[in-house]
């Protein structure tokens, strides 16, 4: 009899081992187990066809079918992106669902305390992989060929330039501010404030507005149309996407500089050996040269920044701008 207790006990005790080491491996303590075993959600927090919306789905293209599961894209907009921003905040994070944003817009939230939660540092960045560009864009109908063109009709009318942002206290409005501080005609011109890039390019063709400051994203296929005029692009260096299209250096604006990345996201608490799983999906996606000939025709700058580091440069920008949101 103490023979057989033994044994049983001996099978107890191996039974809970092999239990044990199984759910370590199929939950949140560092395995991957059969990771995706079902479809992952890409929250992006804008209308479809915005620049995000565009980028994340030529993204997962080149994602999905190295993926037993695929990633479905979902559209949750308002606020400027903050209603699906934190929608993500608050859902699960088994790595089912993730995030596609504007990485600009993660760290502005906190920036211009539209949200009390430092989002920037409590969600962890899988990675960026590409890279935006913001500046002033007109019309066709403004007939604006130039910056200097803007700026001579908005010191010749007062008060009539319309000029659109994307948010009212936000990275994207202080460009906007900063250039018009730069060219002297802030109080010359009349800020409208809009949701998001597409109410923006609605605004420009219908002639609501005249110039406005949105990313080179979100205005691609305009510019390729010839029915919106970049007149100048916030950086410090031309990019090779629109070569004749001088930066906010050239025309004086030297500490306007600022790049808008692409980023994904995973929910706080996710596991890590997932959030690296997804990171070298991205990369494969991001390294595939038809990726990078579909995306540069969208005038975004295909990059690829593991997630840690992309941590780090979301410090750096916070403090680029924190001197800026402090004035309010």
């Amino acid at each position: 009899m103490k023979r057989i207790f033994t044994v049983l006990l001996v099978l107890v005790l191996a039974g809970g081992m092999v239990f044990a080491a199984g759910g370590k491996q199929a939950g949140g303590g560092g395995g991957l187990g059969d990771y995706p075993n079902k479809p992952i959600r890409c929250i992006v927090p804008f209308a479809p066809g915005g620049g995000t919306d565009t980028f994340v789905r030529a993204l997962l293209k080149y994602v999905n079918p190295t993926l037993a599961h695929p990633i479905a894209v979902v559209n949750i907009e308002g606020a400027s992106g903050l209603v699906g921003t934190m929608e993500f905040y608050n859902g699960p994070n088994d790595g089912y669902t993730i995030l596609g944003q504007a990485v600009d817009l993660v760290v502005g939230y906190t920036l211009s305390k539209q949200s009390q939660i430092p989002l920037w540092t409590e969600l962890p960045a899988i990675c960026w992989p590409g890279i935006d560009y913001q500046g002033t864009f007109a019309s066709k109908q403004s007939g604006f060929k130039t910056i200097e063109d803007l700026v001579a009709y908005a010191k010749a009318n007062p008060g009539k330039l319309s000029y659109g942002t994307v948010g009212a206290r936000n990275i994207n409005n202080r460009n906007a501010v900063q250039t018009l501080d730069g060219l002297g005609i802030t109080e010359l011109v009349t800020i409208v404030p809009y949701d998001n890039g597409g109410q923006i390019r609605t605004a420009l063709l219908g002639g609501q507005i005249q110039a406005c400051q949105a990313s080179v994203g979100d205005f691609n296929t305009l510019i390729t149309s010839g029915d919106a005029v970049p007149l100048v692009l916030v950086s410090d260096k031309r990019t090779n996407l629109a070569p004749n299209v001088p930066t906010s250096v050239e025309k004086g604006l030297k500490d306007l500089t600022a790049l808008i990345p692409r980023g994904f996201y995973a929910a706080k608490g996710t596991d890590p050996a997932i959030i690296k799983f997804l990171e070298e999906k991205f990369k494969a996606a991001v390294e595939n040269p038809e990726f990078v000939a579909e995306i540069t025709k969208l005038f975004t700058d295909p990059i690829f920044i593991p997630g840690a580091d992309a941590q780090r440069r979301c410090q750096e920008m916070y403090n680029q701008f924190k001197p800026y949101f402090d004035q309010f």
